[in-house]
């Protein structure tokens, strides 16, 4: 498929289902925040945030593996607000997989945030995962569980008509003589209300990257190759809000051209440059929230990007029986979602999907359930003048 037939259908697409509805998923269930209240100034609070998780891909083709994710994953920690704006975290975090004697991950955690007007930046252990609202096709939704860490920088705009999150993820660090390469992450997520920012009726343009670095100079790992690949995208949102009282809740159609690049002086890597389509429609009711996806890409790589959506497995990326030139999947998703009490909320995910080269249907199933308690401690006024 050349680039011009990709760009007509996208726009073909988009007219026939700008009247319905849609959407990329929230993930709120999944996603870290570190919020910031005025009335908090001078607090320490120990918080207790866990997230239980079982998340299984019965997945036959050759692009990825079926795997299953069963287990739990804590983040104690003190929370310290020295003004209105500023937060402090300090603790650790520890993933522990069922059917295994020993955490998975266990790692300190630290953050300062400073917050003023919708502007906020964060250095340390920032919000990530699916804190940033990328698709899939770039942010690979396992990452919730296997990374549940990202460490470095982010700057964020949260206003009315407007939301941005530019991060880089400093995922490996290098000293001189290391045997191997520096591994970063750097990508930023923009969301901006064109019309409708006060209404029920809102349309949105999405905007997305992701580029992710193999480098160095100080490193011995001298016949490695440097390595970029860079996955963009863009498309329209439209979406729908109902009143409280209506069954269905909202409406929302998100719809996304999608690129890679292999932007290396060496190329390695079997593809250089990749597209795809990705649309979605979402419909959220009082009762369960349903979903329907569609992906078409061809020559499509993402380092970071959910890994069923690729064109090649990376188990055996030089395998030509692993690779998948052209992808079409079709989902439909369900989500049931249940807030028991402040705090706790519980959500489960039944996933299935038509993989049209195989003829054949493959599913996934999730279940989360979020626990989040903060606890005041005490109330200290720091020795020193604002």
């Amino acid at each position: 498929m050349t680039l011009k037939k990709l760009i007509i259908l996208f726009s073909f697409a988009i007219c026939l289902i700008s009247t319905n509805a849609y959407s990329q998923l929230d993930n709120q269930i999944l996603s870290t925040e570190l919020p910031i209240n005025a009335k908090d100034t001078n607090k320490l609070v120990f918080s207790f945030n866990s997230l239980n998780f079982l998340r299984n891909t019965e997945y036959f083709g050759s692009i990825e593996f079926g795997k299953t994710l069963f287990g739990y994953s804590l983040n104690p920690k003190l929370v310290y607000y020295p003004n209105s704006f500023v937060r402090v975290d300090i603790g650790g975090i520890f993933r522990k997989d069922f059917g295994t004697a020993e955490f998975t991950i266990i790692a300190p955690t630290y953050s300062i945030k400073i917050s003023k007007n919708g502007y906020s930046g964060i250095f340390g252990n920032y919000e990530g995962g699916m804190s940033h609202q990328f698709i899939e096709p770039l942010f690979n939704i396992d990452y919730a569980i296997t990374k549940p860490l990202e460490n470095g920088l982010q700057f964020k705009i949260n206003k009315k008509r407007i939301f941005s999150d530019t991060w880089i993820d400093w995922q490996r660090m290098i000293y001189q003589g290391s045997p191997f390469k520096e591994e970063i992450s750097a990508g930023t997520s923009n969301l901006i209300t064109i019309l409708g920012a006060d209404k029920k009726f809102k349309i949105s343009i999405p905007l997305q990257g992701i580029v992710h670095h193999f480098g160095g100079q100080i490193d011995t790992a001298r016949t490695a190759p440097l390595s970029t690949l860079v996955n963009l995208a863009g498309g329209l949102r439209f979406s729908v809000v109902f009143a409280e009282n209506s069954f269905v809740k909202e409406l929302r159609s998100d719809n996304y051209l999608v690129t890679f690049h292999d932007g290396s002086p060496k190329k390695v890597e079997p593809y250089e440059d990749g597209y795809g389509i990705y649309l979605n429609l979402l419909v959220r009711t009082k009762l369960l929230n349903v979903m329907a996806s569609y992906w078409n890409g061809e020559y499509y790589m993402a380092a970071n990007g959910t890994q069923i959506y690729g064109s090649l497995n990376p188990v055996e990326p030089t395998v030509k029986s692993f690779r998948e030139d052209s992808r079409q999947l079709l989902f439909l998703r369900l989500f049931y979602e249940q807030k028991f009490y402040k705090g706790l909320n519980l959500e489960v995910r039944v996933e299935p999907f038509y993989e049209f080269s195989r003829k054949a249907v493959d599913f996934s199933y999730s279940i989360y359930l979020r626990y989040n308690l903060d606890v005041k401690l005490a109330h200290m006024k720091p020795n020193f003048s604002e």
